[in-house]
């Protein structure tokens, strides 16, 4: 027991020997730090109060370069160092866009300006030609005929009334050699109606049952015909004391009858067929004379297929 007592004694001296040089060693290390480090961190000394041997030191454990590293602080740039070089570069890039815009500008400038002397050149030849024209006239004593477009007929005093009525003669007579279109020519209209409540609606209107007399007006006749879907037309002739009659009192003599056609009154009930109508029989547009009013004695054969074309002269 007692070499026991005593092995264990002097184990402890060794261990509190070896801590106290561990002690001393740090202590030389800490005093070379703070000697190197500035005057800021020289006045900051660590606290250590227990030491632990380097085989038991927690893995937290930072040195102290580490620690001064994060008091080390970065100098900022100083305001103004890099704002001159930018304001040049940019000072720079607009003075050259301006002086690619300048030239652009004046190219714009001069083919405006060039244009407008031409045009006015122009402008001006031309109007100097005409005043030519008319003091030729005048030198010369002739005048100018309406071809020129620049005549105007100056009326004898006392007869301005009389100039006046010149005029709107001669425009009536330029409206009447202008022919008018089929559009404004005919007027269709799809009705079940007799022969003669059709004239009479005509008349209404200042028109007339339409006239055929010729292939053309024929083809104008059916085209409407079959445009609104109708298969009788009635058409501005019937039988007066035997013998043919057109609406405009015109002598026609183109007839295109269906065979057996004009046959003068109907078979089954001998009534009288005076009145002619455009009908579409057998694959063809032919005539056909027919009572006055076949919708109201035929209506399943008649009704809703029954038309007529008004004609302006």
């Amino acid at each position: 027991m007692a070499d026991k007592k005593l092995n264990s004694e002097i184990i402890l001296r060794k261990s509190q020997e070896e801590m106290s040089d561990i002690e001393k060693m740090m202590a030389d290390i800490i005093d070379n730090d703070a000697e190197s480090s500035s005057p800021a961190q020289q006045s900051v000394s660590p606290k250590i109060s227990t030491v632990t041997p380097p085989s038991k030191m927690p893995k937290s454990y930072t040195t102290q370069a580490e620690e001064n590293a994060k008091y080390t602080v970065t100098p900022e740039p100083r305001m103004g160092d890099e704002e001159p070089i930018k304001k040049k570069s940019t000072a720079r890039s607009k003075y050259r866009k301006k002086k690619k815009v300048f030239p652009v500008i004046a190219i714009l400038c001069a083919i405006i300006l060039v244009g407008g002397i031409i045009l006015g050149s122009a402008i001006k030849n031309l109007a100097g030609d005409e005043v030519d024209n008319i003091d030729e006239n005048i030198v010369s004593g002739a005048k100018p005929t309406p071809n020129d477009g620049l005549y105007i007929p100056t009326p004898e005093p006392g007869d301005a009334l009389n100039s006046a009525s010149m005029v709107l003669v001669e425009d009536e007579k330029e409206e009447e050699k202008e022919e008018k279109t089929p559009e404004e020519k005919y007027i269709f209209r799809c009705e079940d109606i007799s022969w003669t409540d059709a004239k009479k609606a005509c008349e209404e209107v200042d028109g007339h049952l339409i006239t055929i007399s010729s292939k053309a007006e024929l083809d104008e006749a059916i085209a409407l015909t079959m445009l609104n879907d109708c298969n009788y037309l009635w058409i501005g002739c019937h039988r007066e004391n035997g013998e043919l009659i057109w609406e405009n009192d015109e002598d026609i003599d183109y007839y295109v009858w269906d065979s057996g056609e004009p046959s003068k009154y109907d078979s089954k009930d001998n009534v009288y067929e005076d009145y002619i109508m455009l009908w579409k029989h057998g694959g063809e547009w032919v005539y056909n004379d027919s009572r006055n009013d076949p919708c109201a004695d035929y209506g399943d054969m008649y009704s809703g297929k029954m038309g007529y074309i008004i004609e302006y002269d």
